[in-house]
């Protein structure tokens, strides 16, 4: 049985942290965003973010990923990384304590 993947319905293993982060908006514009919690598949971001919403969030020792916010609720959002160009796998980020 394959175990890279999680059952359907389930999320890969989040790791709590607490990362400064700059987010690349479409149009050019930059903003400060802290992130709590990190995965292959995507983090927990706190700022103004509207669902919906491609970016690029910019982590230190990580680098640039592409990214959907899949909800937003009170100051606070979940991005899902997704592929930077049509066609690439999804961007992710490399295991963490590397």
């Amino acid at each position: 049985m394959d175990t890279s993947e999680p059952p359907r319905g389930q999320r890969r293993l989040r790791h709590p942290v607490a990362l400064d982060a700059t987010i690349l908006r479409p149009g050019g514009s930059r903003a400060a965003a802290k992130v709590t919690n990190l995965s292959l598949e995507g983090c927990c971001l706190i700022g103004g973010f509207k669902i919906g919403e491609r970016l690029t969030v910019e982590l230190p020792r990580i680098g640039p990923l592409a990214a959907e916010i899949r909800w937003a609720f009170m100051g606070r959002a979940g991005a899902r990384f997704v592929a930077s160009k049509p066609g690439s796998a999804p961007a992710a980020p490399p295991p963490l304590g590397t």
